[in-house]
């Protein structure tokens, strides 16, 4: 119920700027439907997540992966191929919107399901501790977002569509090593949180620098492609996404790093230092705001993507040395825990 609340002003407030900023911001007023409807989306997409962080926590990694990871783009996917086509960018909104809200309530089916004999067994919680904990989780949520998009908005005021439609396809190709690091840390940060409540932080440092191991070992070979061979990868889209190939491999590096230094933010969340963690993704994602503003206007979509990788990097290297500073544990393999 709080999650609805929260997200339910955000929903209103798109809603009603909606016109302001596809004619303002975007130029392009054809934009004010599909974002009026993709507004009213954020609330049933907020349950989404939160039942399937809860999943997590009750160590259904396969039912969270398929909820957060596979229900949404599968169902979308499906109502785009069937009547998607018919009626363009406002009827894909639509489909969009109609998917969130259904797998909402598959996501509450599949919770309930899961839940079933421990619902006399669960204490409750107090609302100020979890507005303490999620506070702060709102933000580095919220600034994530930014370092993730905000080269699509740069680019959706200072460069033409073609070039965003290049730039958005290479983003999405690099970001697909976060489904790797989604698996894993869907597995470890339950144990992160496990091992440090009972202070076994050796334990705690080994479980980081294997996981970082297995992502690099998963993660590798695709990142070595996006390097190798970046234009090819993107012509899967069709032809005029090969020139977006230098793109790609800007943005693999920044996905190398996030990849080498593992699972640091989820180490600074389990831990209770979210307050640490929402400071730098603060502070990366201003950065990367900052470079936006500076690169975009004269580098078009290069400059975009330098942006982009430069603030992940920044991310992933502040976290990494906030769990060096604050819990003394290395996360990149063969190193051993200082503490």
């Amino acid at each position: 119920m709080l999650a609805i609340i929260a997200s339910l002003p955000i929903s209103l407030l798109l809603f009603l700027l909606s016109p302001l900023i596809a004619t303002h911001f975007f130029y392009k007023s054809s934009l004010i439907f599909p974002l009026r409807v993709m507004g009213l989306a954020i609330a049933p997409l907020a349950v989404v997540f939160l039942f399937s962080s809860a999943l997590k926590g009750l160590k259904k990694v396969r039912d969270a992966v398929v909820l957060e990871g596979g229900s949404l783009p599968l169902t979308t996917g499906l109502g785009l191929l069937l009547i998607g086509t018919r009626f363009g960018i406002q009827g894909a909104a639509v489909i969009y919107l109609m998917c969130s809200i259904l797998v909402a309530f598959f996501g509450f089916f599949v919770w309930r399901t899961c839940i079933q004999g421990f619902e006399h067994s669960v204490s409750e919680i107090n609302l100020k501790e979890i507005l303490d904990s999620c506070t702060p989780l709102f933000f580095v949520q919220l600034m994530t977002m930014m370092i993730n998009w905000s080269a699509m908005l740069s680019l959706g005021v200072w460069s033409n569509e073609a070039e965003v439609g290049v730039f958005g396809a290479a983003l999405r190709t690099a970001m697909l090593t976060s489904f790797i690091l989604t698996s894993v840390n869907s597995i470890v940060a339950p144990k992160f949180s496990a091992l440090f409540s009972q202070g076994r932080y050796s334990e705690l440092g080994s479980t980081a620098r294997n996981s970082t191991m297995m992502m690099i070992f998963l993660a590798t070979p695709i990142l070595l492609l996006f390097l190798v061979m970046p234009g090819q990868v993107l012509s899967l889209f069709g032809a005029q996404f090969e020139r977006g190939g230098v793109l790609l491999s800007i943005m693999a590096i920044g996905q190398f790093v996030n990849v080498t230094t593992g699972s640091v933010g989820y180490l600074l969340i389990m831990s209770g230092n979210e307050t640490l963690m929402r400071n730098n993704t603060v502070a990366a994602a201003l950065f990367t705001i900052i470079l936006n503003l500076i690169l975009v206007p004269p580098f078009g979509a290069v400059g975009a993507a330098i942006a982009t990788s430069s603030g992940l990097i920044v991310l992933n290297l502040g976290a990494f040395y906030l769990v060096w500073r604050y819990l003394g544990i290395i996360t990149v393999p063969f190193f051993k825990n200082s503490i």
